[in-house]
């Protein structure tokens, strides 16, 4: 390129800079150097004549003219291809001990998760989600510099790399389009998992029933008499909220709360809490897992020391029933429903009922 006037002026992330000028030879060199040692080869090189351009990572690019008896540092394809080959032996040694880190990184991240409830933590998508992506870009930087030496080091074995004038602005091409793809691939799978992890949606429930198939308990349905509520928008209660992660792809949580009217719609007194969860996961041995951190007290709104009620190979029942308040685990299969019930008029056994003929439409 230098013979056509374009001489390089700087190394970017993805592009290679060139000022126009003179047409005449450039002779270039690239050192591979350690970081300490940058500013001892350039004051090195500079005295031996070279002019100093720029840098990428470890590589230090140097010029000189055409004529002066410099010459550049691998006089063949062959030589720069050993080179560079021995290069990135070497610098992707050093992934070993990253992937050690990360290992090491990601069990106490799981110790952590295990004390406040490994499964109901993985129901927590935007602390999940973030650290995969996070993981998921540097894997994508990494193998994208690694693809880029590799195919540096095939040009150069192949013995075409700058055998015409041409050569350079066809690699040019090529790598810039790859890395467009890639970019594009890149953010597009980021998007998709951002849409994903993040999405949800607030169903008023004056809306559930309509909906039809949603596997929704409300107090009417427990109660099975005429209620009262708010279905204002600004109202966090009385509203159906839906999420989805890669471990439970459906979740639904509500928090009612209405006045509860008789058979012949007298207001009652009573005023009802209803804290409903229902979780639709992956497998079953998530939805076990699940089970088992609230079991233990894990989580938010969930309560150690209910007692047994129902276990088979694949239904399992616990629940606490006190002078206020109704707790209720209910699994089968890979399904599991949470439920605390406040001031209402049903029993425990009542509610099990209620649940279980709810359980048989899906």
């Amino acid at each position: 390129m230098s013979k056509k006037g374009l001489h390089l002026k700087k190394i970017g992330k993805i592009f290679a800079y060139f000022e126009e000028g003179d047409n005449k030879e450039i002779n270039y060199r690239i050192d591979l150097v350690n970081k300490d040692d940058k500013e001892n080869i350039i004051e090195k090189r500079n005295k031996e004549g070279w002019d100093f351009i720029g840098g990428k990572d470890s590589a230090l690019i140097f010029s000189s003219k055409g004529d002066s008896e410099l010459r550049e540092l691998y006089g063949t394809p062959a030589l720069h291809k050993i080179a560079l080959g021995n290069y990135r032996e070497k610098r992707y040694k050093g992934n070993v001990f990253s992937i050690i880190s990360v290992t090491i990184l990601l069990i106490i991240y799981i110790v952590i998760l295990s004390d406040k409830g490994f499964y109901i933590s993985l129901t927590k998508e935007s602390s999940f989600g973030l650290s995969m992506i996070i993981a998921l870009i540097s894997l994508f930087h990494e193998n994208s510099k690694r693809r880029y030496l590799k195919r540096m080091e095939n040009l150069l074995g192949e013995g075409k790399f700058l055998d015409n004038e041409d050569d350079e602005f066809v690699f040019v091409r090529r790598t810039f389009r790859k890395t467009i793809i890639n970019f594009t691939l890149a953010l597009t799978i980021i998007g998709i998992v951002f849409c994903k992890l993040f999405y949800g949606r607030k169903i008023s429930l004056g809306d559930v029933h309509r909906l039809g198939d949603l596997p929704i308990v409300t107090i009417a349905d427990i109660e099975k008499v005429e209620t009262y509520n708010n279905f204002s928008d600004n109202d966090t209660e009385n509203h159906v909220y839906t999420s989805w992660n890669i471990f439970v792809p459906k979740e639904y949580d509500l928090i009612e709360s209405v006045k509860l009217y008789d058979e012949n719609n007298i207001d009652t007194g009573l005023e009802p809490l209803l804290v409903f969860r229902y979780y639709d996961a992956r497998c079953e041995f998530i939805a076990k897992g699940l089970e088992k951190d609230i079991l233990a007290g894990r989580g938010l709104m969930t309560y150690s020391g209910l007692r047994e009620i129902k276990t088979t190979d694949n239904i399992s029942v616990y629940g606490l029933e006190d002078k206020h308040r109704i707790i209720l685990l209910f699994r089968k299969e890979n399904q599991l429903i949470y439920i605390m019930y406040h001031d209402g008029r049903v029993s425990l056994e009542e509610l099990i009922e209620v649940i279980s003929e709810k359980f048989k439409t899906f």
